[in-house]
């Protein structure tokens, strides 16, 4: 009997997490199931507690390497590892559900490429519910559909994580992920979307995903600048090979909106020093003409890297006004569910916008944060407030969820809450992401 799936646990000093997540893969594992765990250079437990596994368990693998390198690589080290009909990446705070395996086997016959499931998180919320009804009421599941329908639910999916992925596409496609250490999800899911044929869907949830305190998801370093750059650029490299007008090409257009909208929030918040460092380097990898295309700086020049930055921030402030607008003098909170939404508030602040703090359903996740200077209101907390108009709630979330979010707040707009819009690509301007495109 062969291994239907690899479980790639990449793990990094998280040795109580790991501990949970592999006690719940013990329900689940089977001899069709290979459980692939990388120790990205730990300096905790984490690897006596996959060492404990894997001494109990057979088809473990376990591989540690030396020093951290982030998790990119660790999941490269883990595809090199796995020997399964499909790969499955599981990060080691979060978990799985249900029959692992059920759903698979009514689907996976046609070996598939991709297969997806639905995502719970772990207050038994369905995150890609929205997306994958939308998949369920197309009349054919063309590859074209599922370009389509990435493109119109704005970034989802991003994270590699809660897709079955065929493993011999990934190596006959040789899709790894960059060297880089933070968003390196967005840049392989869409060497992946751009490379697939055939596509399914099953029911019921398999993965759980939990945002914990601390999680990348609810954190913001302005030392990630290099990264997000980095990703932007081996997005548009793809994109020379690409018409803007094609399936293809709306995917790639929407993703290097997103990794610069990511960039310029990074630049915002870095010191003056780190945005020195940053400029000279571009300047010294000649890597300042991505950017130069967007401010449309005329190459035949000498390419000033302040004054390339300089036009870009300020055609994205102008594109944040023009959004945002007027939000008054009353009480204005931020509506924030991930890291980009996080970015996004303190870029606000940065910028001198009037916004006193985050509105967060998951209120714990977010505080205490002192050194970000953040205050924290959990949507219950404003319930029985009167609300004037002049209270507005500034809302970042992917486009084809604004419509439940607004009946979210249903009853706080009633009160005459101004609910405001904004995405990432408010954020990013109207930069010209076309003139990476053949």
């Amino acid at each position: 009997m062969g291994i239907k799936v690899s479980i790639i646990i990449p793990v990094f000093n998280g040795a109580e997490n790991l501990r949970s997540c592999l006690a719940k893969l013990k329900e689940v594992i089977t001899r069709e199931v290979q459980i692939v765990i990388v120790d990205d250079g730990s300096i905790d437990a984490s690897f006596i507690v996959a060492s404990e596994f894997a001494r109990n368990f057979e088809n473990v693998t376990l591989h540690r390497i030396v020093g951290n390198k982030g998790a990119g690589n660790a999941r490269n080290v883990g595809l090199e590892l796995s020997v399964g009909t499909y790969i499955y990446f599981l990060d080691c705070d979060d978990t799985v559900c249900g029959d692992f395996l059920s759903g698979l086997e009514s689907v996976s016959l046609n070996k598939a490429d991709l297969i997806l499931a639905p995502i719970q998180k772990s207050s038994s919320e369905i995150i890609n519910e929205s997306f994958l009804n939308f998949l369920g009421q197309l009349v054919k599941t063309e590859r074209e559909d599922l370009l389509a329908a990435i493109v119109q639910f704005e970034a989802w999916p991003i994270q590699c994580w809660g897709l079955f992925i065929r493993r011999e596409f990934l190596i006959f496609n040789q899709i790894r992920f960059e060297p880089i250490r933070i968003g390196e999800d967005l840049v392989f899911m869409t060497f992946v979307f751009l490379k697939f044929q055939t596509f399914a869907t099953v029911s019921d949830p398999v993965y759980v995903h939990t945002r914990r305190p601390g999680s990348l998801g609810k954190s913001f370093s302005t030392q990630d600048i290099d990264s997000w750059f980095l990703g932007f650029v081996s997005l548009a490299r793809l994109a020379e090979h690409y018409s803007i007008n094609s399936p293809e090409g709306d995917l790639l257009a929407n993703r290097l909106t997103l990794s610069f909208s990511y960039f310029l929030i990074a630049f915002i918040l870095s010191g003056s020093t780190s945005k020195k460092e940053f400029l000279q380097r571009m300047v010294d990898n000649r890597d300042i003409f991505f950017l130069s295309k967007l401010a449309y700086i005329d190459l035949t020049k000498n390419l000033d890297p302040d004054a390339i930055m300089a036009v870009l921030l300020n055609g994205s402030l102008l594109a944040i006004k023009k959004s945002v607008g007027d939000i008054g003098q009353g009480q204005n909170y931020l509506y924030c569910y991930d890291r980009l939404s996080l970015g996004i508030y303190l870029s606000l602040k940065s910028l001198n916008f009037k916004i006193d703090g985050i509105i967060d359903d998951n209120l714990d996740l977010l505080t205490p944060n002192q050194e970000l200077d953040i205050l924290t209101v959990s949507p219950e907390t404003l319930k029985g407030q009167v609300l004037s108009d002049s209270t507005i709630i500034v809302c970042h979330d992917l486009q084809k969820v604004f419509l439940a979010k607004e009946k979210y707040f249903k009853e706080y707009i009633d009160c005459g809450l101004r609910f405001i819009k904004l995405t990432s690509k408010d954020f990013a301007g109207e930069i010209p992401i076309q003139s990476f495109f053949s």
